[in-house]
Protein backbone atom coordinates (compact mmCIF):
# COMPACT_ATOMS: atom_id res chain seq x y z
CA UNK A 1 0.00 0.00 0.00
CA UNK A 2 1.59 3.47 -1.14
CA UNK A 3 1.37 6.36 1.36
CA UNK A 4 1.67 9.38 1.60
CA UNK A 5 1.67 12.55 3.78
CA UNK A 6 1.62 16.45 3.39
CA UNK A 7 4.42 18.95 4.83
CA UNK A 8 4.59 22.09 5.60
CA UNK A 9 8.44 23.87 5.09
CA UNK A 10 9.72 21.16 4.49
CA UNK A 11 8.09 19.13 8.03
CA UNK A 12 6.14 16.46 7.90
CA UNK A 13 2.86 17.70 9.34
CA UNK A 14 -0.52 15.34 10.11
CA UNK A 15 -0.53 11.78 9.52
CA UNK A 16 -0.20 9.66 6.65
CA UNK A 17 -2.48 8.44 4.00
CA UNK A 18 -3.15 6.29 1.46
CA UNK A 19 -2.63 6.46 -2.30
CA UNK A 20 -6.60 6.12 -2.54
CA UNK A 21 -7.43 9.02 -0.14
CA UNK A 22 -4.56 10.82 -1.78
CA UNK A 23 -6.54 10.60 -5.22
CA UNK A 24 -9.85 11.16 -3.83
CA UNK A 25 -8.81 15.00 -2.20
CA UNK A 26 -6.54 15.52 -5.27
CA UNK A 27 -7.81 13.45 -8.32
CA UNK A 28 -5.32 15.59 -10.91
CA UNK A 29 -2.37 14.42 -8.69
CA UNK A 30 0.84 13.13 -11.06
CA UNK A 31 2.05 10.57 -8.46
CA UNK A 32 4.83 10.74 -10.34
CA UNK A 33 5.35 14.60 -9.89
CA UNK A 34 4.37 15.00 -6.30
CA UNK A 35 4.20 18.74 -5.47
CA UNK A 36 6.05 20.40 -2.83
CA UNK A 37 3.37 20.15 -0.02
CA UNK A 38 3.02 16.14 -0.30
CA UNK A 39 5.94 13.08 -0.03
CA UNK A 40 6.43 9.52 -0.28
CA UNK A 41 5.47 8.07 2.95
CA UNK A 42 7.29 4.52 4.09
CA UNK A 43 6.17 2.80 7.65
CA UNK A 44 9.38 1.39 9.61
CA UNK A 45 8.63 -1.55 11.76
CA UNK A 46 9.18 -0.67 15.56
CA UNK A 47 12.28 -2.66 16.89
CA UNK A 48 12.25 -4.95 19.10
CA UNK A 49 13.95 -3.40 22.23
CA UNK A 50 15.81 -5.02 24.63
CA UNK A 51 15.27 -6.55 28.33
CA UNK A 52 17.07 -3.28 29.69
CA UNK A 53 15.82 -0.58 27.40
CA UNK A 54 12.30 1.59 27.14
CA UNK A 55 10.46 2.68 23.55
CA UNK A 56 10.36 6.87 24.63
CA UNK A 57 7.44 7.34 22.46
CA UNK A 58 5.61 6.65 19.62
CA UNK A 59 7.24 6.77 16.30
CA UNK A 60 8.17 10.27 14.66
CA UNK A 61 8.28 11.45 11.28
CA UNK A 62 11.27 12.54 9.20
CA UNK A 63 12.01 13.04 5.67
CA UNK A 64 15.29 12.00 3.73
CA UNK A 65 15.72 12.58 0.71
CA UNK A 66 12.40 13.74 -0.04
CA UNK A 67 10.75 10.26 1.32
CA UNK A 68 9.15 10.69 4.84
CA UNK A 69 10.01 7.79 7.69
CA UNK A 70 8.94 6.54 11.14
CA UNK A 71 11.36 6.91 12.92
CA UNK A 72 11.53 5.05 16.21
CA UNK A 73 13.25 6.14 19.70
CA UNK A 74 14.71 3.39 22.52
CA UNK A 75 16.81 4.49 25.64
CA UNK A 76 18.76 2.41 28.15
CA UNK A 77 16.90 2.23 31.40
CA UNK A 78 18.85 4.28 34.09
CA UNK A 79 20.52 1.98 37.00
CA UNK A 80 17.56 2.40 39.36
CA UNK A 81 14.83 1.26 36.43
CA UNK A 82 16.95 -2.20 35.70
CA UNK A 83 16.74 -2.64 39.68
CA UNK A 84 12.91 -1.95 40.13
CA UNK A 85 12.48 -4.44 36.70
CA UNK A 86 14.51 -7.11 37.91
CA UNK A 87 13.08 -6.96 41.38
CA UNK A 88 9.33 -6.30 40.48
CA UNK A 89 9.90 -9.74 37.66
CA UNK A 90 11.97 -11.47 40.18
CA UNK A 91 9.16 -11.24 43.04
CA UNK A 92 7.00 -13.36 40.51
CA UNK A 93 8.95 -16.56 40.83
CA UNK A 94 6.97 -19.18 40.14
CA UNK A 95 8.34 -22.56 42.58
CA UNK A 96 11.23 -22.16 45.63
CA UNK A 97 13.57 -24.45 43.65
CA UNK A 98 13.67 -22.44 40.24
CA UNK A 99 16.48 -19.86 40.26
CA UNK A 100 16.07 -16.01 38.11
CA UNK A 101 18.91 -14.79 35.97
CA UNK A 102 19.20 -11.26 36.64
CA UNK A 103 20.95 -10.61 32.55
CA UNK A 104 18.07 -12.14 31.31
CA UNK A 105 15.13 -11.95 33.15
CA UNK A 106 14.17 -15.47 33.37
CA UNK A 107 13.39 -17.91 35.72
CA UNK A 108 15.21 -21.46 35.15
CA UNK A 109 14.03 -24.70 36.36
CA UNK A 110 16.56 -27.32 38.42
CA UNK A 111 16.64 -29.29 35.28
CA UNK A 112 15.52 -28.64 31.57
CA UNK A 113 12.27 -28.84 30.45
CA UNK A 114 11.57 -31.70 27.98
CA UNK A 115 11.48 -30.76 24.31
CA UNK A 116 9.07 -32.89 22.99
CA UNK A 117 5.49 -33.11 24.68
CA UNK A 118 3.85 -31.30 27.16
CA UNK A 119 4.85 -30.75 30.22
CA UNK A 120 4.02 -29.18 34.36
CA UNK A 121 6.75 -29.03 36.50
CA UNK A 122 6.52 -30.80 39.87
CA UNK A 123 7.99 -29.19 43.02
CA UNK A 124 7.64 -32.17 45.14
CA UNK A 125 9.84 -34.32 42.81
CA UNK A 126 11.76 -31.46 41.41
CA UNK A 127 11.53 -33.06 38.00
CA UNK A 128 8.85 -32.03 34.94
CA UNK A 129 5.98 -34.58 34.65
CA UNK A 130 4.44 -35.46 31.52
CA UNK A 131 0.89 -33.27 30.71
CA UNK A 132 -2.27 -35.83 29.63
CA UNK A 133 -5.10 -34.46 28.58
CA UNK A 134 -7.51 -35.76 30.65
CA UNK A 135 -10.56 -38.30 28.68
CA UNK A 136 -13.94 -37.32 29.34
Amino acid sequence: MNLYIYTQNGTPINHPLTESNLLLVHPDIDLQNLPENICKFIRVQKPEVGAFQVLVNTSTYEIVDNICYDVWHIRDMSEEEKENKINSIESTKPYPSWTFDRQTLEFIPPTPQPDQGFWNWDEETLSWVEFVTPEE
